[in-house]
């Protein structure tokens, strides 16, 4: 894949767009940053050394953010929004990931019978998934890094739209993630769940890591004894709804104009998002409901575009079209 390939369908920057977006981008980054602080501090929850020198450095990226001038030319300016989008990709992950410390620390309980009854509403058998894997070790491997291609994707997006000129459309994908962050938060707060690992499993068969690590998290959020957080190993609590199953849907989404990543991404991440159940511990009903959430994010963004630059045109009629979501 060439950059010459990337380039074939490049789009224009609408600056008004993306200054609107870039507005609502950093004041929600204020806001979130200040309710997690404000959360941490009572819940009883600190930072471990180390981790401490990301609060200046948070609190620097949002002091340019909120004050940056446009650069002195489109290419710079081009840069400067993919280095701002990741910025903000990476903080608003961050912050996520505290905030569901907050929710598990809050909530009461645990739904997982719920969720159980739900999959075997839609027919379908966690366990008998979970046994047919442990015969297929490298089936298993595959799906274990599909399961990590998140931590790489978003990078290849944003890199893809910005070599596309999709400058908009960047910002769009931010803007969406971050909308899904915070919807899947507040329903996690009302559906907490020790996932499918420990709920079948229990301790009468050997856990992988990763569940040992949430299974630990979440016991000591619950009881009071978390130690100082280190951001560097952030767990991934969530069950319901599944945040993979989100993200997968909304890389395929962000990339899907770009015709030399389309089928690379939307393999990677159909893998990604089944990999969310036997890697991840995730229910079945929770990848349905990851991937409900991320629709309506894209479709709650398109919408707000949509309005605004019908707006922004006189004599031009708002119209509400099956195809927002393609956009």
């Amino acid at each position: 894949m060439t950059s010459g390939e990337l380039m074939r369908s490049g789009c224009t920057i609408e600056p008004i767009m993306v200054s609107q977006l870039r507005s609502i981008l950093w004041l929600s980054a204020v806001l979130a940053s200040a309710v997690t602080a404000i959360g941490c501090y009572a819940a009883g929850l600190s930072l471990n050394g180390a981790s401490w020198i990301a609060v200046p450095l948070c609190a620097l990226a949002l002091g340019i953010g909120l004050t940056r001038a446009p650069a002195s030319s489109a290419q710079m300016e081009r840069l400067f929004g993919l280095i701002e989008c990741f910025l903000l990709y990476t903080l608003f992950s961050a912050l996520g990931a505290l905030l569901s410390y907050l929710a598990m620390r809050w909530s009461h309980g645990f739904t997982d019978a719920l969720l159980d009854r739900a999959d075997h509403a839609i027919g379908f058998d966690w366990l008998g998934m979970h046994r047919s894997l442990q015969h297929r070790p490298f089936a298993n491997k595959l799906l274990q890094l599909a399961y990590v291609s998140c931590f790489i994707a978003p990078l290849i997006v944003l890199i893809g739209l910005f070599l596309t000129n999709r400058i908009e459309r960047m910002y769009r994908f931010v803007t969406a993630y971050g909308a899904a962050l915070v919807v899947t938060i507040v329903i996690f707060y009302f559906f907490p769940a020790r996932a499918a690992f420990e709920y079948y499993l229990g301790k009468s068969e050997s856990l992988p890591s990763n569940a040992v690590q949430y299974g630990k998290v979440i016991f000591e959020l619950r009881s009071g004894s978390l130690a100082p957080i280190d951001l560097s190993s952030l767990a991934g609590i969530v069950t319901f709804p599944s945040f993979h199953a989100a993200m997968g849907v909304l890389f395929i989404w962000a990339s899907w104009p770009i015709r030399a990543l389309r089928q690379t991404i939307v393999l990677i991440n159909i893998a990604m998002i089944a990999s969310a159940v036997p890697v991840g511990g995730h229910y079945m009903i929770d990848i349905l409901g990851g991937a409900l959430v991320a629709l309506a994010s894209v479709y709650a963004v398109q919408r707000f575009l949509t309005s605004n630059k019908s707006g922004q045109r006189p004599g031009v009629k708002k119209r509400a079209t099956a195809s927002t979501l393609s956009a």
